[in-house]
């Protein structure tokens, strides 16, 4: 293997639950068949459908979203729970248990050989809908209640369940949380502090709080269609999402043969610091992480072929991301060679703690596969962002990936490709 390779880190094994998907497979299907996984809020979920339909059209909130069916299915047994314990137990941190336990399978390891190992855990997660449920209700809310609805639990539960050593931390950095989880294992896996991570995001809507303060603010889209860079861009649609990865060094991963999506070449994490609003994005914050990424990669920007854009489709948000990407990646770039722009939230709706792994793991099932999925509900260009100046392009109808996708082949890791 050529030493360049050695410090890159593989992305080996994928579980998940994300609307309309439950295994990788699915959900790439999906992805390249442009299927729209956003709908009505199903009955099981009384609360939200009680909210949508309120009177009081201060607190009504859109009647659709993505969600998972099955969320509160678990195996109990299985991960040694009691009935009393997996009641209390939030369904979040029940669903992270079994699609960590996939995605290791995915990647050909066996759960039961971690036992004892230094595997380091990183989980991202925003909200925690089942807490506020037990707490309406003081009889079920016991020491159960508290510790398994705890987001330290999140990542605590998966370390538990495998018995293993390494850090298990939850991370809540709002939208982001479960990119900054994977850059905190990928730190991790370099410092040489684990030989094995698994990063994963959580987010289910039970409870209508969360919704009814989006929409107050003018948030979510009306329509539950999340149009990125588009002109009728109104706000995003909330949705659930229970992701799980698996990540390892490039060598070890080949070595061993194990399975392997992609290669995560590098991560950077910023704050946007002061802006006009709390809520509003920095585009001199946003280009400057991108600036320091390709740096300390020796990257030459103009290489890249197609970013997974956060992509809310929200006024304000999109033409700022679009610009940072386009003050980094588009300057000097031939404008026959464009950037390709996609978002996952038009397939599936924003799954907020989990929502960057879900755009990560969209883009390693596009490159195993060579394809890129078609972004949704995109009829007319955002007119604040410069299309007509910049060799930036949204992907309209899934296509073949560009000729000039990096690949790494070795008999043990045959079509590796990078992210």
């Amino acid at each position: 293997m050529a030493d360049d390779l050695r410090d890159e880190i593989a992305l080996v094994g994928i579980g998940l639950r994300v609307p309309g998907a439950s295994s990788p497979e699915a959900f790439f299907s999906n992805l390249a068949r442009g299927v729209d996984s956003v709908r009505a809020i199903p009955s099981e979920r009384a609360l939200l459908r009680r909210a949508a339909h309120a009177k009081d059209r201060v607190e009504r909130i859109p009647d659709h979203g993505g969600f998972i069916e099955g969320a509160e299915r678990f195996d109990a047994q299985f991960f040694g729970f009691s009935r009393k314990e997996a009641l209390a137990t939030d369904p979040q941190h029940r669903l992270m248990l079994q699609v960590a336990w996939e995605a290791l399978e995915d990647a050909a390891i066996d759960p039961r050989s971690l036992r004892g190992r230094r595997v380091a855990i990183y989980t991202g997660v925003l909200g925690n809908d089942y807490h506020d449920l037990l707490l309406d209700d003081p009889r079920r809310f016991d020491l159960y209640g508290y510790v398994n609805t705890a987001f330290s639990a999140l990542a605590g539960r998966v370390a538990y369940a495998l018995d293993t050593r390494g850090e298990a931390v939850s991370v809540d950095t709002a939208c982001s949380s479960s990119l900054v989880a994977t850059h905190l294992a990928v730190s991790a896996l370099r410092r040489g502090d684990a030989e094995l991570a698994l990063v994963g995001g959580a987010n289910l809507l039970l409870a209508p709080e969360f919704s009814q303060a989006f929409t107050r603010a003018g948030m979510l889209a009306p329509d539950g269609r999340c149009k990125a860079f588009d002109a009728r861009g109104d706000g995003f649609v909330r949705s659930d999402g229970v992701i799980c990865a698996v990540l390892m060094p490039l060598a070890r991963a080949v070595e061993a043969g194990h399975p392997v999506y992609a290669i995560v070449r590098g991560t950077a994490v910023n704050h946007d610091g002061g802006t006009g609003h709390y809520k509003t994005p920095n585009v001199d914050g946003q280009t400057a992480l991108l600036r320091e990424l390709y740096a300390s990669l020796a990257l030459d920007p103009r290489d890249t072929q197609y970013v997974e854009a956060h992509g809310t489709g929200t006024r304000a948000g999109d033409p700022v991301e679009a610009e940072a990407i386009a003050n980094v990646l588009c300057a000097d770039r031939d404008p026959a060679d464009p950037l390709w722009l996609g978002s996952v939230k038009t397939n599936i709706g924003h799954c907020e703690g989990a929502a960057g792994l879900a755009g990560l793991v969209k883009v390693a099932l596009s490159l195993k596969h060579r394809t890129l999925p078609r972004s949704l509900h995109f009829e007319e260009p955002n007119p604040k962002i410069a299309w007509d100046r910049l060799p930036l392009r949204v992907v309209r109808e899934t296509m073949a990936w560009p000729s000039r996708c990096l690949l790494y082949t070795s008999d043990a890791a045959d079509d590796s490709l990078r992210v």
